[in-house]
């Protein structure tokens, strides 16, 4: 029992061939008596190989955490895509509402466009938006024309597509400081 005690000290010693001959010598003929002292370098064995199968090396961990930041691109990609998509989707909506009694449904849908903008373009969204909400009106209106279908003329058309635009602002800027005041408050917290 007293050798056991001396044997369990050096043996990680031991496992990792730091012993001296003298002490490699005796702890060898220790462990062919001893079974209880075999059984716990087997343990000490086993563990040291667990933990090395599970150290990741300097490359590996740069390998994961490029692939992390690679799905957090392609998160907030799909996240921006998805929402340019409501975004025109919503346009086309709003606009295909202007000459029916659904227009004032566009109070709400113009800044709900703007927050999508946001999410899509960040502060660009307040030239980007306008850009593409004045552009798909202007489609729309050309090939109403083509059509014989009665649209809006240039004057009404400006004036609409203004309006809209106010209230596509109102989104972006609601959006913008929802982001800057949520933003703020994770900062705080670290």
């Amino acid at each position: 029992m007293k050798n056991c005690n001396i044997v369990q000290d050096l043996l990680t010693l031991y496992q990792e061939d730091m012993v001296s001959e003298e002490s490699k010598t005796f702890i060898q003929e220790h462990l062919e008596e001893c079974e209880m002292c075999k059984k716990t370098l087997e343990n000490m064995q086993k563990t040291t190989s667990i933990a090395e199968d599970c150290v990741l090396s300097s490359t590996q961990k740069a390998e994961v955490r490029s692939l992390q930041k690679l799905q957090e691109k392609l998160k907030k990609g799909q996240v921006r895509f998805i929402s340019l998509l409501l975004m025109l989707g919503c346009m086309l909506l709003g606009l295909s509402f202007v000459f029916q009694e659904n227009l004032f449904f566009n109070a709400l849908l113009m800044p709900f466009i703007g927050i999508l903008g946001y999410v899509v373009f960040r502060w660009t969204a307040l030239y980007m938006t306008p850009l593409i909400l004045t552009f798909a009106n202007l489609i729309i209106n050309i090939l109403a024309n083509l059509q014989s279908i009665e649209m809006a003329d240039f004057y009404s058309f400006a004036v609409w597509t203004g309006i809209f635009i106010i209230f596509v602002w109102m989104g972006i800027l609601i959006a913008g400081l929802l982001h800057f005041a949520f933003g703020k408050e994770k900062r705080s917290e670290k």
